[in-house]
């Protein structure tokens, strides 16, 4: 009778070992292990599959977390995608004339997502980049104003004399801005008629 066969077989777990290293022994030995004893030391070292697999869906969870929260910020700026947190004011000079005794006629568009306010004009030397003059008040529709409202979409003119005067065909650079610092800037060669 082989040593798994009979009662033994059913109250017993063998395994293969070799106690001997001596070279000249190297059969393997059959060895009963009781089941109760590998159950109780199962139940003592090991985890149950259920919380394994919650530790690996926590872990795996974790780490999307880490890495949405790193390179989320990267990814916009790379992609140039944004979330925009308010709606956009934005400004555009659609045309310039500008005279040699620094009288100027600029038309001004709204292209943004909401009303601006017209603060100040500057006039500036596009080969230095140095401010020439400064405008805070200006003339829209006849009235001479320090601030205009521009509604959505709206294209107004304005009007007005830096009070100095221009070097002719020389290029300037006209810049307005709004009261929120938003700009728009155009470039323009002076003309004498």
């Amino acid at each position: 009778m082989s040593p798994i066969e009979g009662d033994e077989a059913h109250s017993c777990i063998y395994i293969l070992y070799n106690e001997n290293t001596v070279a000249e022994d190297v059969s393997p030995r059959l060895k009963c292990i009781s089941p109760n004893l590998v159950n109780r030391a199962m139940r003592i070292i090991g985890l149950s599959p259920i919380v394994a697999a919650l530790v690996l869906i926590l872990i795996s969870v974790a780490l999307n977390v880490m890495v949405y929260v790193v390179l989320l910020p990267s990814l916009n700026i790379h992609v140039g995608y944004s979330i925009p947190t308010r709606a956009i004011e934005k400004i555009k000079i659609d045309s310039v004339k500008l005279q040699i005794d620094s009288s100027f006629v600029i038309v001004v568009r709204n292209v943004g997502e909401v009303a601006c306010e017209l603060d100040t004009i500057y006039l500036i030397d596009s080969v230095t980049d140095s401010m020439i003059a400064r405008l805070e008040s200006f003339i829209i529709n006849g009235q001479e104003l320090d601030k205009y409202t521009i509604n959505i979409r709206s294209v107004i003119e304005v009007t007005e004399n830096f009070g100095i005067t221009l070097t002719k065909k020389k290029v300037y650079k006209v810049k307005v801005l709004t009261t929120n610092g938003i700009e728009g800037s155009y470039k323009v060669v002076v003309k004498n008629d």
